[in-house]
């Protein structure tokens, strides 16, 4: 049935039956993966300007790295495999009945997730504990930043540039079968916002990281870092509400998720 596969419907979808649609699965992803950016890099922020240097230990250093670049990472791929499906669904709606189902979205899902997961398993052994200026513990790079150039440039290009030209394909087209079906037109305009979205708040963080790559010192201009920090705690936090927009059901089914805990319980008497 359209809910088999490696998760139960209810597992990906609250339970709520509006939401069991491939569309929502991916948001729904997407939500979790902005929620763990803000986490994993809005809590060191504030931890940071409160104390003054890091405060969660050595372990912590890597694993907060590690769920940085998960979260990072995955929602590149994400808005690109979230692109692909849309623009298969409007635009090929027979072609979609078999290939954008429930059950193959969530083998996307866990395959993107378990794909990101190992990539980012490189982080961890990148980053250490390091003491900075004025002796304050610092959470950065273990040898000089130019040293990582190698493995910034192709993670620039693959969970940056690449998802970004892909996504930014059906946004351009202005023929096709999408062109003259409302439907198609207004999905055309909601990608095209995300692909904007993603573009300028994401843009000065992924150009901090792969400049640092080519000087022997890092960028550590605290303006300019929290303004790279602010563009992508604020396309986390938009987003989610973006992407509701793609989706009537996702809207409504969200709505009566709220409304459960203020409604007083039925008797079954």
């Amino acid at each position: 049935g359209p809910s088999s596969g490696l998760l139960g419907c209810s597992d990906v979808t609250l339970g709520l039956p509006a939401m069991c649609t491939p569309t929502n699965c991916y948001l729904v992803s997407l939500v979790l993966a902005d929620l763990l950016v803000l986490v994993a890099m809005g809590l060191p922020s504030v931890s940071d300007s409160l104390a003054g240097h890091w405060v969660y230990g050595h372990a912590s250093c890597r694993d907060i790295t590690y769920f940085q670049y998960l979260g990072i990472n995955f929602s590149s791929c994400s808005i690109l495999a979230l692109t692909v499906e849309r623009c298969i669904t409007v635009c090929h709606p027979v072609r979609a009945q078999t290939v954008c189902t429930v059950a193959r979205a969530k083998r996307a899902i866990v395959g993107i997730w378990g794909a990101t997961a190992l990539y980012c398993l490189l982080w961890p052994f990148l980053v250490d504990l390091n003491v900075g200026e004025g002796q304050r513990l610092e959470c950065s790079y273990k040898v000089p930043p130019s040293l990582y150039l190698p493995i910034c440039l192709p993670d620039f290009a693959g969970f940056f540039l690449m998802p970004l030209l892909v996504a930014s394909v059906p946004t351009r087209s202005s023929g096709g079968p999408c062109s003259a079906d409302p439907g198609g037109a207004q999905t055309t305009r909601m990608l095209a916002m995300v692909v904007l979205l993603f573009t300028v708040q994401w843009t000065p963080y992924r150009m901090l990281v792969l400049l640092s790559s080519f000087l022997a010192r890092l960028l550590l201009d605290l303006w300019f870092l929290l303004f790279c920090h602010m563009c992508v705690y604020a396309d986390s936090a938009i987003s989610p509400v973006l992407y509701s927009l793609m989706s009537r059901k996702f809207r409504a089914a969200f709505r009566a998720l709220c409304r459960c805990g203020v409604e007083k319980p039925q008797s079954h008497a």
